[in-house]
């Protein structure tokens, strides 16, 4: 009986020595997992953070360029010298605005050839903008009630236009003061608009416009 109780016991023993040795194995592969994912996810942290930062620099190094560019083709363009010189045909507009006109006609076409793309979205945005401007009071002007032809033509040629649109309506110049009024109107509302731009983020990206 002595020697049975031993053997039991012994036995006993060794089965939870054993489990014991299998929790100790299971506990160290359990550890060791967790520790892979934690490196695993670690390198994959890291190598995000990475790619993020290559994409920034390339985007800040694209925007740069596209910066520089959009500079030199403003510069190339004239497109300064080109607004400087409608401010000095303002001045002489209400004896002849043709040529005022004719000015507004040029920039605004230079305008639609500079390319904005891979700008920074406030400065295309503000290139827009003006653009937008100028291009707006240019149609206005070209929509004077009055043949541009006529209007080219001088003094002369609108007095000769004016008599014509009397003789065959006597209530056209009554008309024709009121078409002009409103018209007139509309000019100084789309130019106060240009004046009142916000230039600050040209300023921003050290674009010269003035």
């Amino acid at each position: 009986m002595a020697l049975g109780s031993f053997l039991l016991t012994s036995c006993g023993e060794k089965r939870e020595q054993a489990s014991d040795k299998e929790g100790a194995k299971k506990e160290d592969a359990t550890g060791g997992e967790k520790e892979a994912e934690e490196k695993k996810a670690g390198e994959k942290a890291a190598a995000e953070k990475a790619t993020s930062e290559k994409a920034a620099a390339e985007k800040a190094a694209a925007e740069k360029a596209a910066i520089e560019a959009f500079a030199k083709q403003i510069a190339d363009l004239g497109i300064v010298e080109d607004m400087n010189a409608l401010e000095e045909l303002e001045a002489t507009a209400e004896e002849n605005p043709a040529p005022l006109f004719d000015a507004m006609d040029a920039l605004v076409e230079r305008f639609g050839e500079v390319n904005t793309d891979g700008l920074p979205a406030d400065l295309e945005e503000g290139f827009e903008t003006m653009k937008s401007g100028f291009s707006d009071l240019a149609e206005h002007c070209r929509a004077i009630p009055m043949p541009l032809k006529v209007l080219k033509g001088g003094e002369a040629a609108i007095m000769a236009w004016v008599t014509e649109k009397m003789t065959a309506d006597p209530e056209f110049l009554g008309k024709f003061e009121v078409e002009m009024g409103a018209w007139e109107k509309k000019v100084e509302e789309l130019g106060s608009k240009l004046e009142e731009m916000d230039g600050s983020v040209f300023e921003k990206y050290d674009i010269e416009l003035e």
